[in-house]
């Protein structure tokens, strides 16, 4: 894709806190860090928060990248500043409370977490998040990590939504509506 929306993503590669967290000390050969950031805008900005559903997704990740690449791929500077905006708080706010270990799956025995980031943990933290400024996050940093690590083996469907069949429309609006619902419960 050309356009402004694709460069915006070239440059936003550059972010040091992603870079840290996906642990590279440069931008992805595979570009891996700019599919993340097109992830986290899209489900961002497509997921209803009412009807806690994405409209428009049929369960094919790449086909609703693609749809969301060609849809804003010449947007407007205010597009751009507020998808830059609206990333970087999720991001921080993820760094706040998981610090270079976001985006995996934490054993609520050991607490140890997979060496491994997880798309699905990642839409859905970033997709959370991006309703919160990270300073309001920081002051319920520990209970958002405990809940986050308790929440698979409470919930056997989250865990299953985060782990088999990711791109599932089913599964990627559970997860989102999930974490996004057990987080306002904290956060209010």
């Amino acid at each position: 894709y050309r356009g402004q929306f694709n460069d915006y993503l070239k440059s936003a590669r550059n972010s040091t806190k992603l870079q840290k967290i996906m642990g590279l000390s440069e931008p992805h050969n595979r570009f891996v860090d700019s599919e993340l950031i097109l992830r986290s805008i899209a489900f961002s900005t497509q997921f209803d928060q009412k009807t806690k559903t994405i409209p428009g997704y049929t369960g094919k990740m790449k086909g609703f990248l693609n749809w969301f690449m060609n849809k804003n791929k010449n947007c407007s500077d205010d597009s751009i500043k507020k998808y830059d905006t609206q990333f970087k708080k999720s991001l921080d706010s993820s760094f706040i409370v998981f610090g270079e270990k976001a985006f995996r799956k934490i054993d609520s025995k050991s607490l140890v977490a997979d060496r491994l980031l997880n798309r699905a943990i990642f839409d859905s933290i970033m997709v959370g998040f991006s309703k919160y400024d990270p300073i309001i996050i920081e002051k319920h940093k520990q209970e958002i990590r405990n809940l986050f690590i308790s929440l698979p083996d409470q919930d056997s469907k989250f865990s299953d939504a985060i782990t088999y069949g990711t791109s599932d429309k089913t599964k990627v609006e559970y997860r989102l509506k999930k974490w996004c619902d057990e987080l306002e419960k904290i956060m209010h």
